[in-house]
């Protein structure tokens, strides 16, 4: 028999679902294989902040694999044969395209001169003159540093298609920017609009959406083969798939409607997360079933499985994830390092009470007055994310509340009304309409003028929290002015 398989990110060996084949053609792509330094993370995203005797190396390595993978294929990409009578100019003419989509704008006179005629005049093999181009157009800062673009439409188009992609512009949009047909909201959101159903923009969105609910980096989810048998590395990679299922399905959806995210009471399962969870399973691969008691990310599974110790439920964890990352709330970080109470030091007392007790102290209570309260409101889940009524058979405490920056204080009991509240409060829109514009721009949203949070949060309101409307908003600025600079 034959099995066609893989390993995803963060998940486990399996067979590749139906849902990620598809029986059309697709061109050859190549795929670098030449190792980068990882890049800073410190802002919110994955950019160079630094330049490294290491990547400067790997820069040449790359620029040296992909000629490689070129020259090879001259005929293929540059029509030109071996004995072509014309090859030397059909050369030049395939190094002068290169050249301007890496550079994401037409060549002016002087770039012409450097980058290609002089290689092509130094010597008379014109595959030589082809790699040397390459490689200077592939080590230039104009190439590597995607702020060094041309002025006018072409530097907008190369903000678009980084915002949706992170990628240079498409031959559309390329086109476009050489006509001048983007200099109106209207033109600009067409294209974006376009763009938004690439999968490069569906991936790029995904990652973010993993990045808000700070899984984008999850390290092994292990817990006690004692306490809980059943669970192992293949029902952890089920999870994340699920929770990509579910924002696959509602930012992809029709409504698009950001609420959905918060509101929705379903959770996707396949057979073997049917039966770990208890529900009804499925015929054959994957379908979405109504959790009673569940309502959006907050009670996904996954993440509370994630925001949990190997034994026990974490409220610390999971109300810093509920304040920082929902409400957009800036913690300080503790002033000690500290070890939870072990429950075995503490038999006659739940999850709660011992959280309670050990943040007590005016050092901690600054931060977990507000962390405590938040994430109390899930203890209704155990370590893997399971349905409990009791913990150390006392009936589980679910009430909580929250002090709004307006300062109104707001109680609620259990996820189903934590989850009510944060889907109408403006404290989480604008939260969440900062951390996409942060993560697709990659500039704090105030370097495009004080008032422009404000503004997005208005405008992501009036389109009913329409989530890909929200994305192509944020293009649109993007891409109509750099961002101002910062004092």
């Amino acid at each position: 028999s034959v099995t066609l398989s893989w390993k995803p990110p963060h998940g486990a060996v399996g067979v590749i679902p139906a849902r990620h084949l598809s029986p059309g053609r697709v061109p050859e792509a190549f795929i670098l294989n030449t190792p980068f330094p990882p890049d800073d993370r410190s802002l919110g995203w994955e950019r160079g902040t630094a330049i490294s005797k290491e990547w400067d190396s790997a820069t040449t390595d790359a620029a040296l694999e992909t000629v490689a993978y070129v020259l090879p294929r001259l005929q293929e990409l540059a029509a030109a044969g071996d004995a072509a009578p014309d090859r030397t100019a059909k050369l030049k003419s395939f190094a002068t395209r290169f050249a301007e989509r890496a550079f994401r704008h037409p060549l002016t006179v002087e770039e012409k001169k450097n980058f290609l005629d002089r290689q092509f005049e130094a010597t008379p093999d014109p595959e030589v003159a082809l790699k040397r181009a390459l490689v200077l157009v592939l080590k230039s800062p104009r190439f590597l540093y995607r702020e060094v673009a041309a002025e006018g439409a072409f530097a907008t188009a190369s903000r678009l298609a980084f915002t949706l992609w992170d990628a240079p512009p498409d031959d559309d949009l390329y086109k476009a920017a050489a006509a001048g047909k983007l200099t109106t909201t209207a033109e600009l959101t067409a294209q974006a609009e376009r763009m938004l159903a690439d999968p490069r923009a569906k991936a790029r969105i995904r990652s973010f959406l993993f990045t808000w609910l700070k899984v984008d980096q999850p390290g092994t989810i292990a817990k006690d083969p004692k306490r809980f048998p059943n669970f192992n590395d293949a029902i952890a990679a089920d999870l994340r798939t699920s929770l990509d299922l579910f924002l696959d399905d509602i930012v992809w959806s029709e409504s698009s409607d950001f609420r959905r995210l918060l509101l929705d009471d379903r959770v996707f399962v396949n057979a073997a997360l049917a039966k770990f969870y208890g529900v009804e399973a499925p015929a054959s691969g994957w379908h979405a079933v109504k959790m009673s008691g569940r309502s959006g990310v907050i009670t996904h599974p996954y993440l509370l499985t994630t925001y949990a110790y190997t034994t026990e439920s974490s409220p610390i964890h999971r109300g810093v994830f509920l304040a920082r990352g929902i409400l957009g709330i800036t913690l300080r970080p503790p002033q000690d390092a500290f070890t939870p109470f072990a429950a075995d030091l503490h038999p006659t007392l739940t999850t709660r009470e011992r959280v309670a007790l050990q943040t007590k102290p005016a050092a901690c209570i600054s931060c977990h007055g507000t962390i405590n309260p938040l994430g109390f409101t899930l203890e209704g889940f155990d370590a893997v994310g399971a349905f409990r009524g009791k913990d150390n058979n006392k009936t589980v405490d679910t009430s909580g509340g929250y002090s709004t920056k307006a300062g109104r204080d707001v109680t609620f009991t259990g996820p189903v009304a934590l989850a009510k509240f944060l889907a109408a409060s403006d404290e989480v829109h604008a939260a969440f309409a900062e951390k996409l514009f942060h993560h697709l721009v990659k500039q704090p949203v105030r370097a495009y003028g004080p008032n422009r949070l404000d503004e997005l949060r208005k405008d992501f309101a009036k389109a009913d929290f329409n989530v890909k409307k929200l994305i192509v908003t944020i293009a649109v600025a993007a891409a109509a002015k750099p961002p101002e600079p910062q004092r």
